[in-house]
């Protein structure tokens, strides 16, 4: 089940919300739907495949710098690729839910190799892919974000590395029962798919 975190009105003038969420999800499911009906006619098959789940995991699994140069040929086909394709597919919906957003795929998917320098755990590359468009760094405003790892997979909307006064005021909302944030919470209730992380 597709998980998602919609902030819609509530958070920093995005108040595409559920509109917003709902364009992403039928985005992704028109690429699927369109992935699937090629291949049944002998054209292109589903970017994602089982072979990327594969190689995320067995990559994470050997941990060795070694084996993933030796296979990097496959990353960039079965995980990479599929992603940056992916991201490209869905570029017209999100420019009708934020035209604010910077759109560009290289930019906008995931490094295969984890940062480890403040972390106990050095295990060097990631088991999950994801891409994110966002608005300008420095803006704070919420993200959308895909992501699959060989366990599941979730999209949706997030709210991450909100600054202390913007999280106090959403906080004040929520407590005083504010009408944009009954606005946003009725937009998660209409989707019942989706659940806030």
């Amino acid at each position: 089940m597709p998980r998602v975190m919609p902030v819609g009105p509530l958070c920093a003038g995005v108040s595409q919300g559920k509109a917003g969420i709902g364009s992403m999800e039928a985005a992704l499911r028109q690429n699927v739907r369109r992935c699937l009906e090629s291949e049944a006619n002998g054209g292109a098959a589903l970017p994602l495949s089982e072979k990327s789940l594969a190689f995320l995991d067995e990559n994470h699994r050997r941990n060795s710098r070694e084996w993933f140069q030796e296979h990097k040929d496959e990353y960039d086909a079965h995980v990479r690729g599929p992603m940056l394709e992916l991201a490209q597919s869905l570029i017209p919906t999100m420019l009708r839910v934020d035209p604010l957003l910077i759109l560009e795929p290289k930019r906008a998917v995931c490094r295969i190799y984890r940062d480890t320098r403040f972390s106990r755990d050095k295990t060097m590359f990631k088991r999950a892919s994801w891409f994110v468009f966002q608005r300008s760094k420095g803006m704070v405003h919420p993200v959308w974000f895909f992501e699959f790892t060989p366990d599941f997979h979730h999209f949706g909307c997030g709210y991450y590395s909100t600054p202390p006064r913007i999280m106090e005021r959403i906080r004040e909302l929520v407590l005083a029962d504010d009408k944009r944030y009954r606005e946003a919470q009725k937009a998660l209730d209409a989707l019942p798919r989706f659940s806030l992380d």
